[in-house]
């Protein structure tokens, strides 16, 4: 896991950030998706390094992102 994320990733990220990842995603898609908003959190707040508790809001942030995109889809199909 840590050498992927070393690949894609342009920002450093604690072994417990990466520790976090491994045990919250279960496919690449979602690696792919999580570094892509670390990276994007890191750059706007001008972080070098994302740590566990960054990635933790980051992760609780796509989850409930994720809840409300799939409440919109099911309304729609409903209609």
């Amino acid at each position: 896991m840590k050498q992927i994320i070393e690949k894609l990733s342009e920002i450093q990220m604690t072994d417990s950030a990466v520790n976090l990842i491994h045990n919250q995603s279960n496919r690449f898609r979602q690696i792919v998706r999580i570094i892509a908003k670390a990276e994007a959190v890191a750059k706007t707040n001008c972080i070098e390094t994302i740590d566990e508790n960054i990635l933790k809001e980051i992760i609780k942030n796509e989850k409930r992102q994720d809840t409300e995109n799939n409440k919109r889809a099911e309304y729609i199909l409903d209609r």
